[in-house]
């Protein structure tokens, strides 16, 4: 996957008011890097040199076996990774893999400055607070969809949001990347969309699905 050449950092006065001033020109001196769609920004059980701050895009943390994926949850525009400040302050490897979701930007900022700003800014504090709490809740979530929901309200739950937000009836995924967000196997979802076609509420097209009549039961 093509990886963009970093550029300085600039702009960051409204994105991150919250911030001390000092802290934002910390932030204003680094350096960012771009990720095309799909991008494997980190490795599963690799070390961290740095923690990423994301400014545009959307990354994908997930755990990897040898036959599926287990997805965490997603940093979105303004946010940083639980994982990676998990990995960061306790000096250990980083047990999931981060990826980019869409084309992404982002500020890495390097382990000792993490540490030296818990020391020196209240907001960064807060900030990494406020990230844990976000991420806890987003976790507790993806445990209740396993335990508590069958694999066939996940998919049909996932069809219908994901056709939302984009405001179309066709949705460009294909089998193994729904497999890959829902934790299971490619051979699961394609029997289950197939019946799903049968009845009428999707079309199965080449790398992608058109919802058609989708409904929760």
């Amino acid at each position: 996957m093509e990886r963009i050449l970093s550029t300085p950092v600039i702009g960051l006065e409204d994105q991150f008011n919250f911030f001390e001033r000092d802290l934002r020109v910390e932030l204003a001196a680094a350096k960012i890097e771009k990720f095309e769609k799909g991008s494997r920004i980190h490795r599963q059980n690799a070390f961290l040199v740095s923690v990423p701050i994301l400014l545009d895009g959307s990354l994908r943390i997930f755990r990897q076996t040898e036959d599926r994926e287990i997805l965490l949850y997603y940093v979105n525009k303004g946010e940083t990774c639980m994982m990676s400040l998990l990995s960061c302050y306790g000096q250990r490897p980083m047990n999931a893999a981060m990826e980019a979701a869409e084309k992404s930007e982002l500020i890495l900022v390097p382990r000792i400055k993490v540490y030296e700003w818990q020391r020196k800014y209240s907001s960064w504090n807060d900030y990494v607070l406020k990230t844990f709490a976000q991420r806890q809740e987003q976790l507790l979530d993806s445990f209740d969809s396993l335990a508590f929901s069958s694999i066939d309200k996940r998919i049909k739950d996932y069809l219908i949001r994901l056709s939302s937000k984009t405001k179309q009836q066709i949705v460009s995924i294909t089998h193994q990347e729904l497999a890959n967000e829902l934790g299971t196997t490619r051979v699961v979802i394609s029997r289950i969309l197939k019946c799903l076609e049968i009845e009428g509420a999707i079309e199965l097209l080449r790398g992608a699905i058109k919802v058609k009549d989708l409904k929760l039961n």
